[in-house]
């Protein structure tokens, strides 16, 4: 675990948006940022419980859970800011985890149009990848995260203190995207054990692949490796495992279906299941999950074209497959049949 006592604190800027420190409320970019603002803070109610500090902003909380990510709980925030008189001028802190940075800044990108919105993750998941790139928005029963916008916040604030009050099923679920990043650019992270690193690290992975392609037309793409059949898991399962749990699994999945179709060294699929598994991750689906349920799920999947799922594929530990620009591609549907019925008869509980 790190050494949170031995850390410094780093008040340097990677890029103009992205600040990291140990203490929020007095790290002076943060001071700045908010000083003379009309401020609203937006967060579920377990982070509230569990900063209290925080508060002292003008304040509105919601339920906790990716079960709440939805139309309903933005309309409730929207109507909140609302009788609060809040404006274009009023600037909203996303002060959460995942669902909430992605929930708030999809409130920022539409109300009145538009407001600029500030990003505080209390996550590992959040630091190392949902608060990074702008992507917004909520889930539909259809599927995850199929309404939205890409809004990016005025600036991400990373404190390191917050990692601290994490439980291990919440550090866990964060390793998950950490992995990925390795599995796709950086083979050596797949071995970092420094939380400080592994956030640093996954920061410039994924802002340097966003900042090539903002509205995910190509290269942007390779961040959904894992996500296929991680978000179809989700949806299926009703949010009954974590988000890095059911990613862990599509990683495996999707490694799987690279070797399969032989762009994968048997032996570096090998290595990324048994990695996952080492890490600690419960690699286990309900029977709710079927072949005929996946595919249906898959089909709404945001790279999927014309109704068919297409899939972010590894040449390499460290590297994934181009796929002519395209960055995924489409899969034989009898290979598809196979590999969703490899990971039923390997993982089903």
């Amino acid at each position: 675990m790190i050494d949170f006592k031995k850390m410094q604190t780093t008040e340097c800027l990677l890029d103009k948006k992205a600040y990291f420190s140990e203490n929020l409320l007095e790290d002076p970019h943060f001071l700045k940022a908010t000083e003379g603002k009309s401020l609203v803070l937006v967060t579920d109610e377990t982070v509230a419980s569990l900063y209290p500090l925080f508060l002292k902003y003008d304040s509105i909380t919601f339920p906790a859970g990716e079960k709440h990510k939805t139309r309903k709980t933005k309309e409730t925030i929207e109507n909140a800011l609302l009788k609060k008189g809040a404006g274009r001028e009023t600037v909203l802190i996303a002060f959460g985890g995942g669902v909430v940075t992605d929930l708030v800044g999809f409130v920022a990108a539409t109300y009145m149009r538009g407001i600029p919105y500030l990003s505080v993750p209390t996550t590992l998941l959040g630091m190392v990848d949902a608060s990074i790139g702008g992507k917004t928005g909520v889930n539909v029963k259809e599927g995850k995260n199929l309404i939205g916008a890409t809004h990016l916040p005025q600036a991400l604030f990373i404190d390191f203190s917050f990692l601290k009050t994490l439980p291990e099923k919440e550090l866990l679920s964060g390793t998950a995207e950490v992995i990925k990043h390795g599995l796709i650019a950086k083979k050596s992270l797949l071995r970092e054990t420094s939380l400080e690193k592994m956030v640093r690290e996954s920061y410039t992975i994924k802002s340097d692949i966003v900042e090539k392609d903002l509205k995910e037309s190509g290269e942007r793409r390779i961040l959904n490796f894992g996500h296929t059949i991680g978000h179809a898991l989700e949806g299926i399962e009703e949010y009954a495992i974590t988000h890095g749990e059911a990613v862990a699994i599509g990683m495996v999945v999707e490694s799987f279906l690279s070797y399969k179709l032989g762009t994968l060294k048997i032996e570096d699929f090998e290595t990324v299941y048994q990695l996952i598994r080492e890490r600690g991750f419960p690699l286990k689906i309900s029977h709710k999950v079927t072949v005929e349920r996946m595919k249906k799920w898959m089909k709404c999947d945001k790279k999927s074209e014309n109704g068919v799922p297409r899939f972010v594929t590894l040449s390499a530990l460290g590297k994934v497959e181009r796929h002519g620009g395209a960055y995924c591609t489409t899969v034989p549907k009898p290979l598809i049949d196979e590999t969703l019925g490899w990971m039923i008869d390997a993982l089903s509980s």
